[in-house]
This record gives structure tokens, sequence and C-alpha cells, in this order.
């Protein structure tokens, strides 16, 4: 055993040295074959065939290839420096010559795996794409893959065989400077690409969607192996784990305000905002002349977290109901959003503000916003996240901040998709209260956040909310930094997704210490009906008052639980039983007594907003609440920064097609006084379902028969089946 503990510390120190494309490597395995977020990346490099597709292939396969090089080349250098060897008593006196088969062949296999994970990861995300057909387009990309990877692999071994690499000096090296020219030429060429790619980001980080997200990854980790095997080098050199000081260091100022660069954009002062009474008699002195004297139904959407993905399917669905249903924009009173369901909330108050200002428009809107939410505005991210941005965390120069690039990357989407046209071509960039003031038959929009240092919500609107009694619990960031901010930034204080994007500081005005910092909105609860069931409470009090009117929510949210046909027309049920949720279907077992905590706070996000939506639900009862559900049936929907065509194809679908949405839109139609035929149809989704018969085998169908259907069940799940713990008491 004394001699296997020998041997097993002998191996450590022996491929310690590479431990810089050790990390790379699990970091892109990480990345796309273990994140749902780079499943869907490679799904979309695969599925789609926009504009500049094969440029963003080509660059992940050159990017696939220049990684596999860099790790292969430095690893076997780093193998071979040993700087101490002729050192009495060193520890890494003779390793090379220990594992003489592990030097020749080490560096080679950590190469080509670089070239197996990008390859294993396309069909692992294509090829499991529920019931639809693999796309032709994936093939070509692994079969190209394949061919690098054989390429590389000839090269690699039957290199000494080429004339001019014969020569190359093998075996240990002592000094970092006794490395051949072309070893110190690399290492300058690398140098220089970084220091370019560093610029660039540093410039225009957004235009980087040309390139792609997954070669965004790729290229900056391909990037990054010569400098950081560099410093490992010179720790190796001066035995001082430079990596580890690094990042010790980063630790350390971190605390120091001039490292935050993080701080929220903002713009002029912001204009007086409207009270929510004073926005409420507003809506009802516009809508009640309409009403002849009926109840006036009040709609209040709650639209829940979950990325792009939550961003376009809540988009879809409020355009889809612009579309469907005449005036259901004038009787929507109020947009309560988390994360992504505020983005795409902003999107659609942004295609009514281009309505507004712009006649003659007579494109679907919900055509619109799937053309301004299909840009990939992740890529300038990433490449800021890895460039800019993390240089500040140790160097700290004022570089910008890489939620900047995510809120431009959206503002570029937007005037891509309009062409930058007068009058509607930069919405996304404007002032978000001073542009909602000058259309106030707009919804109000509430977008949720959570208050780091408190952990309470922290709501950005249109109207004035703290210090109202149904709003007590929640804090107003625009109250607190007294600036306005752009439609763009009023979205991103509710998504700030997890490290993708930062946390933002709140700054008040000459208050240096007066600060704080605001997280994604999901962090306090995911689905919004905790500040949809405040705005139902604030109009309950109104009816009170004399108000003839009535609350009616709409739920728009995503399960991944399939449990009925697409053609089953019964309503969806946002909070089935009466007696608490299900019993987990899983045990955890990994590492409980670490990450049992861990688990416990992160599900319970979930948990809450589960909760909100049952009190919401009791509070208003069934008849007033229609939920739009979106299931993964045919593709795979993840919870990230993009979509493929395919998702897009399948969320336009799902917003008109799938049975119990029909449900819903008829709900919300008879509500509003107005009949949809049978049988009627939506451009957009119906122009996804024609896509979608092309490689879904069995086609998809448009769901029929749902008018007047059954009402939403209570205290039994929906396929008339006892929910577990049905009887019990609580």
């Amino acid at each position: 055993m004394s001699n296997l503990w020998k041997a097993l510390k002998r191996f450590y120190l022996f491929i310690l040295p590479v431990r810089f494309s050790l990390l790379a490597i699990v970091v892109v395995a990480l990345a796309l074959l273990v994140a749902d977020q780079g499943r869907d990346v490679m799904r979309a490099l695969a599925e789609d065939r926009q504009t500049g597709w094969w440029l963003r292939i080509l660059t992940l396969v050159i990017a696939t290839n220049l990684m596999a090089y860099a790790i292969w080349f430095w690893s076997r250098h780093l193998l071979r420096y040993r700087p101490h060897a002729a050192v009495a008593c060193d520890p890494t006196i003779g390793l090379v010559e220990q594992f003489p088969w592990w030097t020749k062949w080490l560096p080679r296999i950590l190469g080509l795996l670089a070239f197996i994970i990008v390859i294993i990861a396309f069909p692992r995300a294509v090829g499991v794409t529920f019931r639809a057909n693999v796309p032709a387009l994936m093939w070509w990309i692994v079969a190209w893959l394949v061919v690098s990877a054989i390429v590389y692999w000839a090269f690699v071994v039957a290199r000494r065989k080429i004339p001019f690499m014969a020569a190359a000096p093998q075996g240990m090296v002592t000094a970092w400077g006794s490395l051949d020219r072309t070893t110190r030429i690399v290492l300058g060429v690398s140098f220089l690409l970084e220091v370019a790619l560093f610029l660039w980001a540093l410039a225009n980080p957004v235009s980087w969607w040309v390139l792609g997200v997954a070669a965004v990854l790729v290229l900056t980790i391909a990037v990054w192996i010569p400098l950081g095997s560099y410093l490992v080098a010179i720790g190796e050199r001066y035995r001082v784990p430079i990596l580890t000081f690094i990042v010790l260091w980063g630790v350390a100022i971190s605390r120091c305000q001039f490292v935050d660069n993080h701080e929220v954009r903002t713009l002029g002062k912001v204009a007086q905002r409207k009270s929510l009474d004073e926005a409420f008699k507003d809506w009802h002195g516009r809508v009640s002349p309409r009403s002849a004297g009926r109840e006036i139904p009040v709609i209040i959407v709650a639209t829940e977290g979950g990325g792009i993905r939550a961003a376009y399917w809540t988009a879809a669905v409020m355009a889809s109901l612009h579309d469907t249903v005449p005036g259901f924009s004038e009787h929507c009173f109020a947009i309560s959003g988390v994360s992504g369901g505020s983005v795409g909330a902003a999107v659609y108050e942004a295609l009514l503000v281009r309505r507004a200002e712009k006649s003659g428009v007579t494109t679907p809107m919900h055509s619109e916003a799937r053309k301004v939410l299909e840009f990939d505005a992740l890529s300038g991210t990433l490449a800021a996240m890895s460039q800019p941005d993390l240089l500040q965390r140790f160097v700290p120069l004022g570089f910008p901040d890489r939620a900047k690039a995510l809120e431009t990357g959206w503002e570029y989407g937007w005037r891509k998709a309009f062409d930058n046209e007068n009058g509607g071509g930069d919405i996304m960039a404007r002032p978000f209260v001073e542009t909602m003031q000058k259309h106030p038959q707009l919804p109000l929009l509430l977008m949720n956040g959570a208050l780091v240092e408190s952990g309470d919500r922290i709501v950005t609107s249109n109207v004035v909310l703290h210090r109202n009694l149904h709003f007590r619990n929640a804090f107003d960031s625009l109250s607190r930094i007294q600036r306005d901010v752009r439609m763009s930034t009023g979205a991103l204080l509710s998504a700030r997704f997890p490290y993708v994007t930062p946390v933002g500081t709140l700054q008040a005005p000459g208050s240096g210490e007066s600060r704080g910092r605001i997280a994604d909105g999901g962090y306090y609860e995911v689905s919004g009906a905790a500040t949809a069931e405040d705005l139902a409470n604030f109009i309950w009090a109104k009816r009170a008052q004399g108000y003839n009117v009535r609350p009616f929510v709409i739920l728009i949210d995503y399960r991944d639980v399939i449990d009925r046909k697409p053609e089953d027309a019964r309503p969806f049920c946002p909070a089935p039983g009466e007696c608490g949720p299900r019993w987990p279907s899983r045990l955890t077992y990994f590492a409980t007594e670490v990450l049992s905590p861990v688990w416990a706070l992160a599900n319970a996000r979930g948990a809450r907003g589960e909760e909100a939506v049952g009190d919401l639900l009791q509070r208003m009862g069934d008849v007033q609440v229609a939920e739009f559900r979106l299931l993964p049936r045919y593709v795979p929907l993840p919870l990230g920064w993009v979509l493929s065509q395919r998702a897009q194809d399948s969320i336009d679908w799902s917003a008109a097609c799938e049975g119990g949405n029909r449900t819903a839109t008829h709900r919300i139609a008879s509500l509003l006084g107005v009949t949809l035929p049978e049988n009627w149809s939506n451009v957009t989704a119906e122009a996804a379902r024609q896509k979608m018969n092309e490689y879904v085998p069995d086609g998809v169908p448009c769901g029929r028969n749902t008018r007047n259907p059954k009402p939403m069940c209570a205290g039994v799940g929906c396929d008339g089946q006892m929910s577990e713990g049905q009887g019990e008491s609580r």
C-alpha cells in the first residue's frame, strides 16, 4: 500500500504541470455535455440555416482544431519542462524517465478529447430531440470534426516523418528559454491573438454573434491555454502557485468598490411616476366608456422566469392574444414578470409602442416577436465575460460591464429585426419610464428582481409601488436609483441570470455608501404570481370601493411533464390538488452532507413560485384564471439564453395550437365579448406548424373543439385522478 501511495504521488507530480489543459477540457465538457444550455447551443448550430450559419460552423471547427492542437502542444512541453531536475532530492527528478508512455501519449490523448467532446455534443443535443428527425446538417458537422480529428491524430503521431520537424528537440527541458524557436513563436502568436480578441470584445462584444456561442466558448478557451500554460511554467520555475495566487488576489480585492463595474446603466433623472391608484383611475377612464355598464374585466398577467425560453414564450403568448382577441391589449392592466418573463413582457410592450408610433403596421405581432428574440445576444455576453470583464476581477481598470453586452445585444436584435426603421428601430434602447408615459394606454409593467442584502422583492416599474399597502414587502428600484433606465436595462434588472449576467449594483445619487445589489427575480419566487396577487388584491379593493371591475389573471408558465395529448382541450391546472405538492420522485444521494442545504435553497425558489400560484388561485377562483402552459413535446426546451429554430417553431405552435392554450384563448375572448371561430388560426403558429411537419414524422396537429371546455379542475388532477395525498389533512 505504501508503494502504491508513493506511485500515485509521483504520478500526481508528473501531471500537475498540465492542470490548465485538464481544466480547459473539464470546462468544455461541462458546458457542452452536461449543461442544458450548452446542449441547446449545439442544437441551434445544427438546426439553423440563418444568415451566416456556415461561418458559425466553420469557426467552431477551426476553434476546436485550435484548442486540440494547443492542448497537445503545451501539455507536451510542460510535461518535459522540469526546471529543478538538477537539484538534489527534488521530487520531480526522474519523472519523465519514470513515465515515458504518459509523456508521449497523454498530450496526444488530451488533444483528441477536445474533438471527442465537441463531436459527442452534437448527437447528445440533437439526436435525442424527442420526436423530431435529426437534421442532416448535424451529420455534416460531425463528419467535418471527425475528419479533423483523424488529421490531428495522424499529425501528432507521424510528425517526426515530416522533414522540418524531425530535428525538433526531444526529452526533458530544464529552462524555458531553451525551448525551440517554434515554441516561442507559437507563444507570441497566441498572445497577439488574445490581445486582438480582447480588443474586439472591449470595442464591440455584440458583434461576436457572427461566430456563434459554441465557437466563442471554444475559441476563448483555446486562446487561454497557451497563456495559462505559460503562467504554470513560471510557477514551476519559481515554485510559486501563480494561478492560486491570482484567484486569491481576486477574492481579496473583491470587496473593494473600485472592482465593481456592475453598476446599473442609467439615463437622466427619472420622470415623476404615477401611483398605482392614479394609473388604475386612468385605465378605468379609458376602458369604462366601452363597457356599456357591464362588469369590466381587469386582466393581470403573471409570467414566470426561465431564460430565453420564458422570454420567447411570454412574447409569443402575449402577441398571439393581441393578434387573435380584439381589445386584449386595452384590457390588460398590468404584467408581472420574472427573469426571462420580464424580457418577453418588455418586448411585447415595445411592440405595442411601435404600433402606436408607426401607422400602417399589418404584420402579425407574433411574427415580429419572433424576429426580435431570435437574435443571439449570448455570444457577445460570453465574449465580454471571458475577456474584459474577467480581467476587471483582477485588474480594476473600469472595463465595461458584461451586463451591458447583453442589454445592447437585445437592442441590436430589435434594430436588426426592423432594419433600423424610422419610428421603431430603437425602442429597446429608449428610456423606460419616459417611453411608457408617452403611451399611457400600455399595460403597466412590473419586473421583479431580488434584493441581495435582504432577500426581498425589488420591482422595476413605470408606476410608484413603494409604501403601497399592497406592496408593503417589495422595494421600488427606480425610487432607489432616482434615474431612468433603458427598456433593455429595466428588463435585465429582473433577468440577472446566475453567473451569465452579474448581480447589478444600485447606487442612489449622492450617497456613496447607499448601495444595494439586485439579483434575478427567480431567487425570490419564479412565477411572478406574488406580485400578480398583490395587483389582484388591489383590484378587489377597488371593486369594494364601488368600481364595477373584476380581476382576471393569466398565468404563463412551463412544465416538463407531458400528461395529455396536444388536442386535449381541457384547461391546464396551475395548482392541481388541494392537499399540497406531490412527494418527490427521487432522493438525493451525492454528497448530501455538503450539498443538501444548497439543493434545498435552490429548490425553494421553484417551491415558493408554486405556492404563490396556489395562493393566487385560491384568491381568484378557477373561473378567473387562465393558464398558458409550454410543454416540450417535439424538441427539448431548456432554460438558457439561446433557442434553436426548432425550439422557436415549437413555442410558436404551442401558443395557438396546444389544446389547453386554445381553450385559454377562447376563455379570454369570451371574457371580452369576442366570439372566435371554432377553427380559428394564428398565422405565425400555422407557419411554424408547417415547418414542424417537415421534421416531425407523424406531423403536428392544431387543437380543435376548444369551445365550451370543461371547467378547470380543483382538488383533482387534470386527468381526473385524485392527487397524491388527496383527503389527507395538511
